[in-house]
């Protein structure tokens, strides 16, 4: 009778080993993002639609943020930003404005610490935005 439960134990350990893998490998490709359109011109006053693909939650910033440019919202997957024509003496003093996508992997509910007991992790991508001359 012992010869005929072994083969079953030895597949539940192989099937778990297995399933435990996939899940790391999954969360390391997973992760990743993207801003599309990567990298564009725009002249005083016109807009531009990003959005992000791959990753989690979503957070918009820019960088700089001195209101010579807008972004629709902070958070989700799809942001409208909007170069002002009204701040057009900040504007002419740079050549390029970077959108900044962030996506954090929450940590377990209730906890700063994710699944594998580190720290929540994050990925950012970044779209840059060339500054067309007014005139």
């Amino acid at each position: 009778m012992r010869n005929r439960f072994i083969p079953a134990v030895v597949l539940v350990i192989l099937t778990a080993g297995s399933a435990l893998q996939t899940g790391c490998e999954m969360n390391s490709t997973e992760d990743r993002i993207e801003i599309a359109p990567g990298s564009i011109t725009l002249g005083e006053g016109q807009s531009q639609t990003f959005k992000v693909s791959g990753g989690y939650a979503y957070a918009w910033s820019l960088d700089p943020d001195d209101g010579s440019a807008s972004l629709s919202v902070r958070q989700g997957d799809t942001v409208v930003f909007t170069l002002l024509s009204s701040a057009s003496s900040s504007i002419s003093n740079r050549s390029t404005i970077a959108v900044i996508c962030t996506s954090t992997i929450p940590g377990v509910t209730g906890s700063s610490t994710n699944a594998a007991g580190g720290d929540a992790y994050s990925e950012t991508d970044t779209a840059y935005v060339h500054v067309q001359p007014s005139g």
